[in-house]
């Protein structure tokens, strides 16, 4: 334990040394997931575990390069151009527990339980950076507090069930940890050469496990500016040379996705424009729901598809996305 001391020689709060807080976090995130370890496999994870001919031999792992993420499928879903996800890496994953584990469940579990462990522990180092940053030292002890009661927060959530107990989650968390550590690797800024091409690396590796990994240049070019001053960052022609660095691990990502899977992207035909358009508005009314309420919680939503612009979750959501670009 520690003691903070305030400008006035008052004592300040009683602080938790920091590789203490790090071990609460874990413990939480682990203990919150412990029931997992007598689970199964379920949904998707019989397809991609079970039947899986990738991942029996490494022979078989070269397709999962060459493929969509269902490629070994013969349903007509799986073929079909709109749903050609290419996240090779979970392959790799599920053939590593394979070749270690068998197909014994509780294996699966404890990974996914690992890595959700490694995540909030990296939730927990990215709220401290935040909250310390420009704040004397007097002020920082209740800024090491909100860190840790958010990640524990995020550690014991329930809206991670999905990702954290369905092995077929795993997609999901690998990306999260990858996007993660590449921001770790990222600051302080600014970055060295050597760091950039780090996180470049490990962005590609997030990309192959899940294509929203794509949201990392924005996520590190927002941390820049909450915890490191305008002169520290250097010039424009500076950055502009650390994202380019950074870029490089998006440009490998879209070789490998064009030479697997060509020009087929999720796509859809103009009359269903608008009904895409609706369902975009009022995604974050139904997941942003869940932060505050997470009940029910269910493979599909209960509500079903948005099927009309008046649906009430399309104006919620619209009221959303004005709002966090006006606080932008």
């Amino acid at each position: 334990m520690e003691q903070a001391a305030s400008g006035t020689g008052a004592p300040g709060p009683i602080l938790l040394r920091p590789g203490l807080q790090y071990a609460l976090v874990a413990l939480a995130a682990l203990l919150v997931f412990a029931g997992t370890l007598a689970n199964g496999f379920v949904y998707d994870d019989v397809q991609l575990v079970l039947e899986n001919p990738w991942i029996r031999s490494v022979e078989g792992l070269r397709q999962a390069f060459a493929q969509p993420l269902f490629g070994f499928l013969e349903s007509s879903t799986a073929q079909d151009p709109r749903h050609h996800y290419y996240r090779p890496l979970l392959h790799v994953f599920f053939f590593v527990l394979r070749q270690g584990f068998g197909l014994q469940a509780w294996a699966y579990h404890l990974a996914l339980m690992l890595m959700h462990a490694a995540v909030s522990v990296l939730v927990l180092w990215l709220l401290r950076v935040c909250l310390r940053a420009g704040r004397p030292g007097s002020e920082q002890g209740a800024g090491d507090w909100a860190a840790l009661g958010g990640a524990l927060l995020f550690a014991l959530h329930p809206v991670h069930t999905e990702a954290v107990a369905w092995v077929s989650g795993a997609m999901d968390v690998g990306m999260a940890l990858a996007v993660l550590l590449a921001a770790r690797l990222w600051l302080p800024a600014p970055a060295s050469p050597a760091r950039a091409l780090g996180a470049a690396a490990v962005w590609l590796v997030g990309l192959l496990l899940k294509e929203t990994a794509a949201v990392l240049p924005v996520l590190l070019w927002a941390l820049e500016r909450a915890t490191t001053s305008a002169g520290a960052r250097g010039s424009l022609l500076m950055q502009a040379r650390r994202y380019m660095l950074l870029g490089l691990g998006f440009v490998a990502y879209a070789g490998l996705r064009l030479a697997a899977l060509g020009g087929g992207l999720p796509a859809s035909n103009a009359s269903e424009g608008a009904a895409r358009v609706s369902g975009l508005l009022a995604f974050p009314a139904d997941l942003g729901s869940k932060l505050f309420w997470p009940a029910p919680l269910a493979v599909l939503s209960p509500r079903g598809p948005v099927t009309s612009p008046a649906d009430v979750r399309v104006w919620l959501g619209a009221l959303l996305l004005v709002g966090l670009v006006a606080l932008a």
